[in-house]
């Protein structure tokens, strides 16, 4: 939802995450607030960092827009017929 808004993204590290954000987000490790906190704040001072997350997470999120899971599925099941 956030990419779809063009919002930054900031998440903790692990490997979900890591896949869906992609290049679009900052990952932060795990249980650690610091860090976390850092970066929230490095995101709300800096207009630039923000303005390039915004248009990362609008990119990114056509990875995730309903026709193009759906075409890959369908290569999918393809695949799978030519078996």
């Amino acid at each position: 939802e956030a990419m779809a808004a063009g919002l930054p993204i900031i998440s903790s590290d692990i490997p979900v995450v890591r896949e869906v954000v992609g290049d679009a987000g900052i990952l932060v490790p795990r249980r650690d607030p610091e860090a976390l906190s850092e970066t929230l704040i490095k995101v709300l001072s800096g207009k630039k960092i923000a303005q390039l997350m915004s248009k990362r997470s609008l990119k990114r999120k056509d990875v995730f827009e309903k026709n193009n899971v759906l075409k890959d599925y369908l290569e999918i099941y393809r695949e799978l017929e030519r078996l």
